[in-house]
């Protein structure tokens, strides 16, 4: 599973949501990639004033803050669930 976070490097709310899927992480089994909007105009027009943005699947979970009971319920639904071994 592969959650991808949209947003911008420098963004308080971005490095906080990574920060706190991190701390997910170590409960569950996912790989989180991390883009840049500003490296495409179209990604800047689909989220620029909504970042941070979480999409898995095709599906965007949530924005601004991380909502770990949807992402939590979207692991178990996606067969994602399990502890990590670390």
């Amino acid at each position: 599973m592969e959650f991808i976070l949209y947003g911008k490097f420098d963004c308080y709310p971005c490095k906080a949501m990574l920060q706190d899927l991190k701390q997910l992480n170590t409960n569950y089994f996912f790989e989180i990639r991390t883009v840049d909007i500003r490296e495409d105009l179209q990604l800047m027009d689909q989220y620029g004033s909504r970042i941070p943005v979480l999409v898995a699947g095709g599906v965007e979970l949530c924005h601004f803050t991380l909502d770990t009971e949807k992402v939590t319920s979207y692991l178990c639904t996606e067969g994602s669930i399990g502890t990590s071994n670390s």
